[in-house]
């Protein structure tokens, strides 16, 4: 079943929206992407990866310091694979945004 089906039959699941709007992101389509994952977010706010998803939404429209705030959200909830290259991202972000 497709993910769009799936959100019209229950469209108050989250993971439904992290990953339409993960995939968003990797079609290039930030606005929507942005939509979906603001959506995620509110229905999952403890949950990693709309945060990180949506920090790759804004890094990707060029909004630097959006992107470094969900990045740091995402950081901050703890639950990464690899928490260091989270952290060097935070870090390359934190100084783009000062550029």
């Amino acid at each position: 079943m497709s993910l769009r089906r799936r959100r019209r039959r229950a469209p108050d699941t989250g993971w439904i929206w992290r990953q339409m709007g993960a995939a968003q992101v990797t079609a290039g389509r930030l606005d929507e992407a942005e939509r979906s994952l603001d959506r995620a977010v509110a229905l999952l706010p403890a949950d990693f990866w709309p945060h990180k998803h949506l920090s790759d939404a804004h890094e990707r429209a060029g909004r630097l310091e959006c992107a470094l705030a969900e990045a740091r959200v995402a950081l901050d909830l703890g639950w990464f694979q690899r928490p260091v290259m989270l952290g060097e991202r935070v870090v390359w972000l934190e100084r783009a945004c000062r550029r």
